[in-house]
């Protein structure tokens, strides 16, 4: 799975992405063009170095994407981890509102049923 199509399961959207995180997109799509390239290179000169390059560079880019994706999960869980508490917050938030209203309701009417009294 390549870096692309990593970022899209996960659901993440570039403003989601810190300056390091983005720096490390495109490191992974560096890594995949010399990957291309070095494919490209045994399939035209079949070559016991360029065989070696493939492997070096097949080697590093699953290295890098094996920690990469594994960064890009845990972001998806902190920024899933956020919004439930916002909404949580906010849940909490209309409680109190609830809770406000009913309290000025109850208010208001017991001040009215005081003022009727007062009149009589």
């Amino acid at each position: 799975m390549n870096t692309q199509e990593k970022i899209k399961e996960l659901g993440l959207d570039h403003g989601d992405f810190s300056r390091v995180i983005m720096q490390r997109i495109n490191t992974a799509l560096s890594l995949e063009e010399k990957l291309d390239k070095a494919r490209q290179e045994v399939e035209t000169d079949d070559t016991e170095q360029n065989r070696s390059r493939l492997d070096d560079v097949e080697v590093y880019l699953e290295e890098f994407k094996e920690d990469f994706f594994l960064q890009l999960t845990n972001l998806k869980k902190k920024i899933e981890k956020e919004n439930l508490e916002i909404a949580k917050k906010d849940e909490k938030e209309s409680d109190n509102t609830g809770a406000f209203l009913l309290g000025a309701l109850i208010l208001v009417g017991t001040l009215g049923a005081v003022n009727v009294m007062n009149k009589k």
